[in-house]
């Protein structure tokens, strides 16, 4: 039996879409991946899984070890105060699986007051301090009190549940009216096959795979559902993303991207020349472009910037005079508008607007661009939307409870309901135009935190964090005896410490909003500078190192990011769109005075040791530049990192280390001061995760990286949806 909203085990409230626990007397939060194993194990208490069953429930077409499913068993333990050695919650069956003891309640109504959530709503308003969580909070952990009251409603819950399991047969309806549908795998390929896109007749999917003899160059397949093997279309050179089938099936339109510039092509299904019919001015991500064709195939809407840097508008393409009109004209600070697609109908189109990746919202207009309306106010990453075939409804992929999860909206009232499939790490929402068939992709990452030895580089990594969860961007204290990083164990990103070698992590921030990051100690080690999206932009805060005594530094309608401080810790540096396009300035840590720091581009900055210039790199150009401290002309003093890899170089005493790509690879280089030719100081054995950051020891021992391993990307079918 699936289920389906919230249930009760035990004397717990559980909230599978929040990813969070409640009794009478505490709440706590829960990873994805455990919340995930927790609702499994619940859909069959009293009854042995088997630990493969349970891997490949949590982690499908993903290779994981044993090691993930024992730790999210620990968490699990460790929340709901369970002793593996006299349990109570989950027995361990030897060589065997597990057995969830306490029994489980469905089809719960009666409404629970969100404590917790009730005393976190408050007010925002910029500068002001935002209160630290008491430290039972941060540790996530259950008082006494829980475990006195957790019994005293065991007896009634075995009751009730006994009661309800007659009483329902066990059998609920979900609100999406969704109940006899069936999910199976299209693909189940290595390596990344994403962008679904049905035939007309609904039998083939059109998608790019990386794969199938095409090396890591995405390219564009069709395959018959039901059978293999593929056929590849794509041949070029240049990315491929983004597909779109012609409403006659004869024409597949995608996106092709090489490093000078990039296009919409059109190939024949069947395979042959791939015309170019219309040159793109900027450059749009791959996981976020979205071509969608008019129901008549007259025209193709697609977004596109005039720029590199300026926000994201859409476009509709003629067919027949190539030419492209604007429809839409969002703020410039923006990041735009994206991922736009054609109601079936052709009345509407659906797209996604945001200031930035984090807090993008679905809006839907008139297929000529006018009353654009807002229908989401998640104020979360969106990864995809499709249509359902009545025209009424969008379903979307958003990350609202710590996870990508397909989601519902009608276009006409009514809030996003969560729906039953889909709901772990679920993008790119296809639906048929048949409407009893919608495509969507999954896949899982490991994500570490490498702890590397400068002094003998050819020694393996040092594994110091793993999670399935995000962690990135880790940060040496001044001391190097503390690590500071990004992370979304808690179900949202926030800002957590741990010590050196990873042990005894300690979440600093509980804003619980879409992303909380991009840590950096000050130069004494007493406060960490981060970025936030407390409301639906970002800006600069500051707090104590242990947590306490947060506060703003920036406001108003920008993004502001990714702050550095300066040396004499005065000043802190960021990256902001405040004049219409990235440049690096800098905010006073006294009087909030803002000043712009520089003309020509700029994006992740930070001072030199001796405080003389000033390093930065800029937002869509590969390279470091520098400028004097107070004002001047640029200079060029890299041609690396590569592009997206904003902040993947740091400084130390006696030079500069960053990531960067040639003929054989990826590697670590360094630039000593005085010199002009970086050397190798490492190689490394894979292509590091996009934004990643670096950071090296004070005593220029050890070097800190992020690491992500994804075994694949594959598209699963849920067919029966009528």
């Amino acid at each position: 039996m699936a289920i389906q909203g919230d249930f009760q085990v035990g004397g717990w409230r559980v909230y599978p879409q929040r990813n969070r626990l409640q009794n009478d007397s505490a709440e706590v939060r829960l990873e994805p991946k455990v919340m995930q194993v927790l609702v499994e194990l619940s859909t069959s208490a009293g009854q042995v899984l088997s630990k493969e069953a349970l891997i490949q429930s949590i982690w499908p077409g993903v290779y994981v070890s044993e090691a993930s499913l024992t730790r999210c068993i620990s968490g699990l333990r460790h929340a709901l105060n369970d002793d593996p050695h006299s349990p109570h919650v989950i027995e361990t069956i030897n060589k065997q699986g597990y057995r969830l003891m306490l029994p489980v309640v469905f089809n719960l109504t009666a409404p629970v007051v969100d404590a917790a959530a009730e005393s976190e709503k408050t007010d925002f308003v910029p500068g002001a301090a935002v209160a630290s969580p008491s430290p039972e909070e941060e540790r996530g952990g259950v008082s006494l009190r829980t475990r006195a009251t957790r019994w005293a409603g065991l007896a009634f819950a075995i009751l009730l549940g006994i009661m309800l399991s007659v009483f329902l047969g066990g059998r609920f309806h979900h609100p999406s009216g969704y109940t006899n549908f069936r999910i199976i795998p299209f693909t189940s390929y290595q390596g990344w096959a994403h962008s679904p896109t049905f035939s007309p007749d609904g039998n083939q999917i059109a998608f790019i795979w990386n794969g199938g003899g095409a090396g890591d160059n995405p390219n564009l397949y069709v395959k018959l559902i039901g059978s293999e093997p593929p056929l590849r279309i794509t041949f070029t050179p240049g990315a491929k993303f983004s597909p779109a089938w012609s409403p006659d099936g004869r024409w597949i339109a995608f996106i092709s991207q090489s490093n000078k510039d990039s296009g919409i092509f059109l190939v024949p299904v069947i395979g042959g020349e791939e015309r170019e019919i219309y040159r793109l001015h900027g450059a749009i991500d791959w996981d976020t472009p979205g071509l969608s064709w008019s129901p008549d195939g007259h025209r193709i809407i697609f977004p596109d910037a005039k720029t590199q840097e300026s926000a994201a508008s859409l476009y509709a393409l003629s067919l027949d005079t190539h030419e492209a009109e604007q429809l839409t004209h969002p703020d410039n600070s923006w990041d735009g508008d994206l991922l736009p697609a054609y109601s079936p109908d052709g009345t509407k189109i659906a797209f996604v607007r945001g200031a930035d990746a984090a807090t993008r919202n679905v809006y839907v207009m008139d297929s000529d661009g006018r009353n654009p309306r807002q229908l989401t106010f998640h104020q979360r990453q969106k990864f995809g939307l499709t249509w359902t075939s009545d025209s009424k409804s969008i379903v979307f992929s958003c990350d609202e409870g710590g996870t990508a999860a397909l989601w519902r909206v009608s276009i006409e009232s009514g809030a996003p309901e969560r729906l039953p499939f889909g709901t772990d790490n679920a993008r790119e929402p296809a639906f048929s135009p048949t409407g009893d068939r919608l495509a969507y992709t999954q896949g899982a990452s490991a994500w570490n935190m490498l702890r590397v030895d400068l002094q003998n580089p050819e020694a393996s990594p040092t594994v110091i964090s793993s999670s399935m969860a995000q962690d990135s961007a880790p940060k040496w204290s001044p001391d190097s005896k503390l690590i500071a990083y990004q992370s979304v164990r808690s179900g949202a990103q926030e800002i957590w410490v741990s010590e050196k070698d990873g042990q005894r992590p300690i979440r600093l921030t509980s804003f619980d909003g879409p992303l909380t990051g991009s840590p950096h100690w000050s130069p004494d080690g007493q406060q960490i500078a981060f970025d936030s999206r407390v409301d639906d932009r970002s800006h600069i805060f500051v707090m104590s190192s242990d947590g306490r005594n947060k506060r703003t530094l920036t406001s108003g309608p920008f993004n502001d990011i990714i702050p550095n401080w300066s040396r004499d810790a005065r000043w802190i540096y960021f990256g902001s769109k405040r004049n219409g396009c990235w440049q690096a300035w800098k905010v006073s840590t006294s009087s909030g005075e803002i000043v712009q720091v520089t003309r020509d581009g700029g994006f992740v900055a930070a001072e030199s040791y001796d405080g003389r210039w000033v390093y930065y790199t800029k937002y869509a150009l590969p390279g470091l530049w520098r400028q004097p401290v107070n004002g001047g002309n640029e200079e060029l003093v890299l041609s690396g990192p590569p592009v997206n890899y904003w902040g993947s170089w740091c400084f130390t005493k006696d030079g500069i280390y960053f990531a960067d790509k040639d003929n054989s690879g990826w590697s670590i280089r360094f630039l000593a001061d005085g010199t002009r030719k970086p050397v190798e100081a490492m190689r490394l054995q894979k292509q590091p995760p996009m934004f990643s950051s670096l950071s090296v020891s004070g005593d220029k021992r050890w070097l800190l990286i992020s690491d992500e391993t994804s075994s694949s990307i594959n598209i699963q079918v849920v067919s029966g949806l009528r």
